[in-house]
């Protein structure tokens, strides 16, 4: 697993992206997702929580992960980011974490109509 962590400029009050950020932090994140995904890499999800937000990805190739988070970082320079690999061969963080159960998996379905 491995994950890049952008700090929020302006959070809201609940430490979630504002509405006067998101423009910029969908920016950021179609950007890593464009550059960083191939064969061996997968972007799964993005989490928002406590003045940051994490974008989460899988992948083989872990051990140049800092210096492709820096090289598709460079036109954000203005955010304070960081990003890092762990092992995790069972997807742990997208199962228990960043995948919807069934609730939340109906209100994505009903938006896309």
């Amino acid at each position: 697993m491995a994950f890049v962590s952008v700090e929020l400029k302006h959070p809201d009050q609940y430490g979630l992206v504002a509405e006067s950020e998101a423009e910029t932090i969908n920016q950021i994140e179609s950007h890593l997702e464009d550059e960083i995904t191939n064969r061996q890499t997968r972007y799964v999800g993005r989490c928002a929580t406590q003045g940051r937000c994490d974008f989460i990805f899988y992948t083989e190739q872990g051990a140049d992960w800092r210096d492709r988070v820096m090289k598709c970082m460079q036109p954000f320079t203005h955010y304070s980011f960081g990003g890092d690999t762990r092992k995790e061969a069972d997807w742990e963080t997208y199962l228990q974490f960043l995948f919807p159960g069934e609730f939340d998996y109906q209100s994505i379905e009903n938006r896309r109509v």
